[in-house]
């Protein structure tokens, strides 16, 4: 009995031992990835990463465009401070804006008679001339601020500021003249030869014998190529820019929403539909015409009514010029400049 127990014993063992060995290997489970290591060593043939160049804004933080002027199209000038009452010098191509300056107190106003003459005028007694190449310094008498500048050619040249300074350049020498107030001129050695105290802000004329300067208190002179004489304006508030279409056909902007016309013999208010300060004018023709000021304002003269244009921004706009109707610039304290193609204003993005 003992032998047959122990020839099944073995016969099971080996029953079990044959059907273990015949059970076929499982596969890995589909999408089951073998654990890494814990580490991997480093790849020692990955390039070395290329520096990423810095991207300097054409415009810096905290500035501003005071004032712009143009030759054509491709060739706009705009200046102001560079956001640490340094100066700005602006410059657009026609597909580009560029900047230079920097070095000198802050620029107010720029005017051009063509790409090779531009003058740009600003604090301290600064004045700086273009000829197309470089921006150089030009030598004057008075330590001013100088507030803006126009001229006839590039040899009649006429600037204004402050203490009712004007400036004329003959295309050699800058000389100061008497501004004509009724006031007699003083005599001290910092006044000589200004006979009015008030800020002097705008200055355009139709010729070299019909130039009109915009001021403090409703101030209105006219030149008539021999002399500055007092206008009547009819208000008192602070006039900032003038512009005309002809000697008959001329605009004043100020404080108020204040826009003055004068038709050749007498000057009288127009409706602005704003109460916003008004700081710069501009015009294609006499019914095409720009104002820009406070809040974002934009107002457009059709030769009957001024009319609102949505700007897109609520900052403060100080100037405005254009090549064109359809090509209108506009800038400001909002780091940037807006552009008018005929249709909308659009940011031109020259600060970001």
């Amino acid at each position: 009995m003992r032998y047959w127990n122990v020839v099944l014993a073995v016969s099971l063992l080996l029953f079990l031992l044959f059907t273990s060995a015949c059970v076929p290997i499982q596969p890995p489970a589909i999408g089951v990835v073998p654990a890494a290591p814990d580490t991997l060593p480093p790849p020692t043939d990955l390039p070395t990463p290329l520096p990423q160049p810095t991207v300097t804004p054409v415009m810096p933080a905290n500035s501003r465009v005071n004032s712009m002027w143009g030759n054509s199209a491709h060739d706009v000038f705009a200046v102001g401070w560079n956001g640490n009452y340094g100066d700005m010098i602006l410059h657009y191509d026609g597909s580009s804006w560029s900047r230079s300056g920097g070095t000198t107190p802050y620029l107010i106003g720029v005017w051009s008679s063509s790409a090779n003459d531009v003058f740009t005028v600003g604090a301290s007694g600064k004045i700086l001339h273009y000829d197309g190449d470089v921006w150089s310094p030009m030598v004057n008498s008075l330590n001013r601020i100088f507030i803006t500048v126009w001229g006839n050619s590039g040899s009649d040249v006429f600037v204004v500021g402050e203490l009712g300074t004007i400036l004329h350049y003959d295309g050699s020498t800058w000389s100061p003249m008497e501004s004509g107030w009724p006031d007699k001129p003083m005599t001290h050695t910092d006044r000589q030869g200004m006979g009015t105290n008030v800020y002097l802000m705008g200055v355009w004329g139709s010729s070299s014998q019909d130039v009109f300067a915009v001021g403090d208190y409703g101030t209105i002179l006219h030149y008539d190529g021999s002399a500055w004489s007092p206008m009547v304006s009819g208000v008192d508030v602070e006039l900032d820019f003038v512009w005309g279409s002809s000697g008959s056909d001329v605009f004043v902007v100020g404080e108020e929403g204040t826009i003055l016309h004068y038709d050749g013999s007498a000057w009288s208010p127009m409706k602005s539909g704003t109460t916003n300060g008004l700081g710069s004018v501009w015009g294609s023709s006499s019914s095409d015409i720009f104002a820009v000021g406070e809040k974002g304002t934009i107002l457009h003269y059709d030769g009957k009514a001024w009319t609102a244009m949505n700007s897109g921004t609520t900052n403060d706009i100080y100037s405005v010029w254009g090549s064109s109707g359809s090509d209108v610039f506009a800038a400001g304290v909002f780091r940037s400049i807006l552009h008018y193609d005929g249709e909308a204003w659009s940011d031109m993005n020259v600060g970001k």
